[in-house]
């Protein structure tokens, strides 16, 4: 399910950062996982991705950071989506930054 989503993003270069806190609704132990897209608009950039997942014991809580850059021609959307039985997502942060310029370290 998309936790969090930004349209309409203009041509560019961004750095998405996103955060989730996610709270465990049953004492039976469960996995989530999560991914942050950077999309371009038509499909000429992209996508730029970061996945990131955990596992909770029972009846707990994880936040989960994540972080993608990439070069949107067309401009288009980031979005966090995350999956998981009995999982909540709360205190979601989702950001673009638009940059002038990106350097990627490998």
């Amino acid at each position: 399910m998309d936790v969090a989503e930004l349209t309409g993003l203009p041509a560019g270069m961004y750095v998405a950062m996103a955060k989730a806190q996610f709270n465990l609704q049953s004492e039976s132990p469960t996995s989530v996982s999560c991914t942050l897209t950077l999309s371009d608009a038509a499909d000429q950039g992209g996508p730029f991705i970061d996945r990131s997942a955990a596992s909770l014991p029972g009846a707990g809580t994880t936040t989960l950071p994540f972080s993608a850059v990439g070069d949107l021609p067309s401009g288009g959307t980031a979005v966090l989506n995350c999956g998981g039985n009995d999982v909540v997502a709360t205190n979601v942060k989702l950001t673009a930054i638009q940059v002038g310029s990106l350097t990627i370290m490998p």
